[in-house]
């Protein structure tokens, strides 16, 4: 065959359908940042003013610039839109974000060291923060626990390899998510702002503090913090990092810490205030403390340590370097006869390794009379009883009746709480009256 009548062939056969240029390696080199640039400046470009635009880059899949966007429109303060209220619109945007954008989101931003354009948030981490911020509510929170729980029990019914190990990287995502919710020492003081909102009524606000005190001191979330984390070690052999709201006694010692934050710049005269923070703390020792957990249909459920947050509450309003006694005593006028009963028996117990310092009992026939941590608790035990004469009439029972918990009391903790009646003439008399020999 004639070469140029075969070349003339393969030519209308070979037809071009895409042309690259060659670029020597340092040339290339220098186009590649530039096309990075344009695409960065692309999306920072592409705003979003609205929570439907927001939901509507949610469910796209976003590049880590949308969501930042998104995130960011969000977490910050706008008048029209608010993530933390309740609204069917919220609704969808944090089930978006618990279900779809923690898991496939959370963990690869954890690292990241990138930070946006002037002019934005510039922090460490701030995609991650902002996060954060839009599910700190109540709405938020109920989310995270029931897809905690829903997780849970999809553990429980076995899965292959793959679908396991999604499952522990998202249950490990919410449990993450879940302790920078809850880190803030104002944790609580920025949720009862946010639920005193002007926008709600005032009908919306009790049952929201209602629930939040129902998630926060119902043991709802060391329960189901302890049971992911033990299915995470369970399933891989990585030693899982102590998580402490999977510990009822450090969780309750949080908690403790901010009633307190929360108590100490409350107004004597807020009785409404007073009476959600008497309504919260009595919840979370309603249930009482007999032990670290107890079964309840095969799930295990942790209880709220009552004499840790009692213990926290009084040290940390009492103890510190301020006292608070007229908002203690505002603080014990909103519980009932039985929750002020309940408080003063467990400062009663609580007393010896706190307000009096005492490691061991003195042998007997000790000089008690010299003993400073007597005055310190008797002290204590007087300002807590001029809160209300029923807890007068309930130290005295803690005194004389067998049932009243004084016995096996440390002597100089008895000796405290007969220091403080002692200004009583009438109680003297029901003490000499009563008295067990």
């Amino acid at each position: 065959m004639n070469p140029s009548t075969s070349s003339g062939v393969m030519g209308d056969f070979l037809t071009a359908v895409k042309t690259r240029a060659i670029l020597p390696h340092n040339e290339a080199a220098d186009i590649v940042p530039e096309q990075r640039k344009t695409t960065k400046n692309q999306h920072a470009s592409q705003t979003i003013n609205t929570p439907d635009e927001a939901l509507e880059a949610l469910r796209s899949k976003p590049d880590k610039w949308q969501l930042g966007r998104a995130l960011q429109f969000l977490g910050r303060e706008n008048t029209t839109f608010n993530i933390k209220l309740p609204g069917p619109r919220a609704a969808l945007l944090i089930n978006v974000l618990v279900n779809n954008i923690i898991p496939d989101y959370w963990a690869s931003l954890e690292d990241e060291s990138d930070t946006p354009q002037r002019g934005q948030i510039s922090e460490h981490g701030w995609r991650k923060q902002s996060l954060v911020t839009c599910l700190q509510s109540v709405a938020g929170l109920g989310a995270i626990l029931a897809q905690l729980r829903s997780l849970i029990t999809a553990s429980r019914d076995g899965m292959d390899k793959t679908a396991s190990l999604g499952l522990s990287q998202h249950l490990r995502s919410l449990l993450d998510v879940l302790r920078k919710i809850l880190a803030p020492d104002d944790f609580l003081t920025q949720m009862e702002n946010d639920i005193n909102s002007p926008a709600l009524k005032p009908v919306q606000r009790t049952l929201l503090w209602k629930e939040l005190t129902s998630i926060l001191a119902s043991g709802k979330i060391p329960s189901l913090s302890a049971e992911a984390s033990d299915i995470l070690r369970e399933k891989s052999d990585r030693v899982e990092d102590d998580i402490w709201i999977a510990s009822s006694k450090t969780y309750s010692v949080w908690l403790g810490h901010n009633i307190v934050f929360l108590a100490s710049t409350t107004a004597v005269e807020d009785q409404g205030r007073w009476a959600s923070l008497a309504q919260l703390l009595a919840k979370s020792y309603s249930l009482g403390y007999t032990g670290k957990f107890f079964l309840f249909k095969g799930t295990r459920i942790l209880k709220i340590d009552a004499d840790s947050i009692i213990e926290v509450v009084y040290s940390g309003m009492l103890l510190a370097e301020d006292d608070h006694w007229a908002q203690l005593h505002a603080f014990l006028g909103q519980l009932l006869a039985h929750q002020r009963t309940t408080f003063l028996y467990s400062v009663l117990r609580t007393m010896p390794k706190n307000t009096m310092h005492m490691k061991e009992r003195p042998n007997d026939g000790g000089d008690l009379k010299a003993d400073p941590a007597i005055g310190r608790g008797a002290a204590l035990i007087t300002g807590i009883i001029k809160a209300s004469s029923d807890l007068t009439d309930a130290l005295v029972k803690w005194l004389t009746v067998a049932s009243g918990g004084g016995i096996g009391q440390d002597v100089r903790v008895c000796r405290a709480a007969l220091a403080a009646l002692s200004s009583n003439l009438g109680k003297g008399y029901i003490l000499v009256t009563y008295a067990r020999p």
